[in-house]
């Protein structure tokens, strides 16, 4: 070393120095001659465990032959965060075996703090899915619904593409397509994942919230992106964290329902004034577009945790003000178009976008409205695809399968007017010949979300929607600070006093409630006993269902 030393070279350098080169490639090192060629297992999802409950699922990318490496082939992996580990047959066996018995979650997205590298390790996941071949020459009604659907997720891809539009509606769009991934059969399911898992990572890395200048509006468009991300399986705490501080400190400088007013865009500390008495149609319907807007941004707060004064039971409750829905006779084209709207709305809420059905008896005025055959007959004849797709996803939503005539007709309207040729192929034409990006966005969004039957998950409502019926009020409150508030108010009294009668206090209405009080009864139950009060052998005493 001291001859690496005298000639001013580094230690591994010089006559007599120890060590190798490294700056020039080991002789042993087989690094290049890793393919993805020749294996069956390159591409296929693998879970690995770490001990102490840390797993992380990745893709097999590569491998190395055994011929090429001592008789002993090694497989390249590459971890969803972006990392890589090389495994040998064993390791591939059992992390293969584990990602069978514990799939991927469908929405799962790849958390990595950079952009360009979480996007680069999604896109080694492999190429977009490809369409059925089915798809080309469709057999049957249903196979043509989904092919129209699968080339109206591509254009809205294409659109997304865009760093402008990613920016200007990317928030709206993540939305839409987790409900799409959440909701929709196979392949479209998998299309929708593909696409929504690079918007996703597109979308948090460049939104940016400047709380010092934003107003609430633009506070609403952010959380609208970070409950889709939240969706999808994506945090973005820092966003979240500006946001609740902003919603704070301007709810104290301005006063909590003035910022509600303004984050809303609409007042509820007035009451609705109900469209029978307002005569003017311009009032009207900026009364009722208003209610759309206030709806979609209490929903936002609501799904992200980011408290206003107002939440979405508080909005539907001053929704109620503008009932019962006005004919069409009296509206006009326009003004049936909002109310129309504003009743999809709350269907998509309530529905938690698709997931959940819903009885047509806990919205009858809803229900009523947008199941008139004259609903669907005004939107084909005006050629409107925005409103006809979202009636038919409204009377999906109400549990209106493919077979009923309305639900039929919508469909085949929409496959009818979608464009087939030019720039715009796969997508629909606009309301009123609207130009902008987000008009074609929202039509084939819309579009889309008719053509295909929604896989439910449960019964809704997923709000606190004031239910008419007896069944759908079960627990609907349960969401609310107020109602948990009021449950563990009433639990910590019962306890402390020993008395369990408030349990038969509850509203009958309330299961849901209910429920959770005989969850909370069984456990304080456990907490009274210890382990010493099971004896072993002892008589299995049979206890009655809590009532």
């Amino acid at each position: 070393m001291g001859d690496a030393k005298e000639t001013g070279g580094r230690w591994w350098e010089g006559e007599g120095a120890a060590g190798f080169n490294f700056t020039e490639d080991n002789e042993g090192d087989n690094t290049d001659d890793y393919t993805s060629e020749g294996c069956d297992f390159v591409n296929r999802s693998v879970l690995r465990k770490f001990g102490r409950g840390i797993e992380s699922y990745g893709t097999v990318v590569s491998w190395l032959p055994a011929h090429l490496n001592e008789g002993e082939p090694y497989y390249r992996v590459r971890h969803d965060d972006g990392d890589e580990e090389d495994l040998d047959e064993a390791e591939l066996a059992e992390a293969l075996k584990a990602a069978e018995e514990q799939p991927r979650p469908v929405t799962a997205v790849v958390k990595t703090v950079s952009n360009e590298k979480a996007l680069e390790a999604l896109d080694d996941h492999g190429k977009p899915p490809e369409a059925p071949g089915t798809y080309d020459a469709p057999p049957d009604a249903q196979t043509k619904r989904l092919a129209s659907a699968w080339k109206g997720l591509s254009f809205i891809a294409d659109l997304l593409d865009n760093d402008l539009c990613a920016k200007n509606f990317g928030a709206d769009a993540l939305t839409f397509l987790s409900s799409v991934a959440a909701t929709a059969p196979d392949p479209l399911r998998a299309l929708a994942t593909y696409h929504v898992e690079r918007l996703a990572i597109k979308w948090r890395d460049g939104f940016a919230f400047d709380s010092d200048q934003a107003e609430p509006p633009e506070c609403a468009d952010a959380l609208c992106g970070i409950a889709a991300l939240e969706r999808c399986g994506v945090g973005h705490a820092n966003l979240k964290l500006e946001c609740r501080d902003y919603v704070a400190k301007t709810s104290k400088a301005r006063g909590a329902d003035v910022f509600a007013s303004s984050f809303l865009g609409a007042n509820l500390s007035r009451p609705a004034q109900s469209t029978k008495d307002v005569t003017d149609a311009q009032r009207r319907m900026t009364r009722i577009k208003a209610a759309t807007q206030a709806l979609y941004h209490a929903s936002y707060a609501d799904r992200a945790g980011v408290h206003i004064s107002h939440d979405e039971s508080s909005v539907l409750k001053w929704i109620d003000g503008l009932k019962p829905y006005m004919p069409f006779a009296q509206l006009g084209w326009d003004g049936y178009v909002d109310q129309a709207t504003l009743a999809c709305a709350i269907v998509d809420i309530a529905s938690n976008y698709g997931e959940l059905r819903l009885r047509p008896s806990a919205f009858p005025d809803e229900y009523a409205l947008l199941a008139d055959v004259a609903c669907m007959t005004r939107a084909i004849r005006k050629e409107d695809v925005h409103l006809a797709g979202a009636v038919v996803r409204a009377l999906r939503s109400f549990g209106l399968e493919d077979d009923d005539g309305r639900v039929k007709r919508g469909c085949e309207y929409i496959m009818q007017a979608q464009t087939t040729e030019g720039d715009d192929s796969g997508g629909w034409p606009t309301r009123d010949k609207d130009t902008s990006s987000y008009a074609y966005y929202h039509a084939a969004a819309c579009a889309v979300g008719a053509l295909y039957a929604p896989l439910f998950r449960g019964f809704g409502p997923a709000c606190g929607a004031p239910a008419s019926d007896g069944f759908s009020a079960c627990g609907a409150q349960l969401r609310s600070e107020k109602a948990m508030g009021f449950l563990a108010e009433q639990y910590a009294a019962g306890a402390a006093a020993g008395d369990e009668a408030w349990v038969s206090a509850l509203k009958p209405g309330e299961r849901a409630c209910r429920r959770l009080a005989g969850l909370l009864k069984w456990h304080a139950a456990m907490q009274k006993r210890s382990i010493d009060d099971y004896d072993e052998g002892a008589p299995v005493r049979r206890r009655t269902r809590l009532r």
